[in-house]
């Protein structure tokens, strides 16, 4: 699946992306790569949600080599379709969270109830950072954690034309605000997009909406 999403045109890319995706905001050229083999290093999930790491063999300028990716792929209808899509992956935000350890605790059977979405607080949509904010600090990205039992985790996503970075949180302090520096992201100039995501102990997602902001 994921080599068919690498090697499709623009045009037949989003028949891989869940309908919940953000790259398919992403500009032309984001994709269409040429590649010659893969290998899957890991993978962990439950029924509806998954993270893999894959390493492509790539020969198609402006690319050639090897290059690892992270996907995270979500159940849709019965089929597998990518959530998102990068060579950064998910990161886990804070030294005592590991992927592995978990997605160990999304494989629960008992499905409950749907977990709440996120709020986000700051910046407000369309907020523009200047040069001279690069270096303060205090410019983080905030929001409310939904109220909810069901909740395990957390994901803020950040996309662009030609970059995508996601921050994996465990869940804490119930209903709680929340914060990520802006300094964990990459300095790319241009519209970003981001949005957080609530993760369930069943493995469903649910998103907060999306705002935007230019640097």
């Amino acid at each position: 699946m994921i080599e068919g999403f690498l090697e499709r045109e623009q045009e037949e890319v989003y028949r891989y992306l869940h309908p919940q995706s953000l790259m398919d905001r992403q500009g032309p050229g984001s994709f269409q790569l040429h590649v010659a083999g893969s290998a899957l290093c890991d993978a962990v999930g439950s029924d509806s949600l998954a993270f893999a790491n894959v390493v492509m063999a790539v020969d198609s300028l402006p690319i050639i080599g090897l290059l690892p990716f992270g996907a995270v792929v979500l159940n849709d209808s019965g089929r597998w379709k990518v959530l998102s899509f990068s060579t950064a992956g998910v990161v886990p935000a804070t030294s005592d969270v590991s992927v592995d350890g978990f997605l160990v605790e999304a494989q629960g059977d008992d499905p409950g109830e749907a977990p709440v979405s996120p709020i986000l607080l700051e910046p407000v949509s369309g907020f523009a950072f200047t040069q001279e904010d690069l270096g303060r600090s205090g410019l983080d990205f905030v929001w409310m954690q939904g109220h909810s039992d069901s909740v395990i985790g957390e994901v803020i996503e950040f996309v662009n034309t030609s970059e995508q970075r996601s921050f994996l949180f465990l869940y804490q302090d119930r209903g709680g605000e929340r914060r990520v520096e802006r300094n964990m992201l990459p300095s790319n100039a241009g519209e970003w997009i981001w949005r957080v995501w609530s993760i369930g102990s069943d493995g469903r997602v649910s998103f907060s909406y999306t705002r935007r902001f230019t640097q």
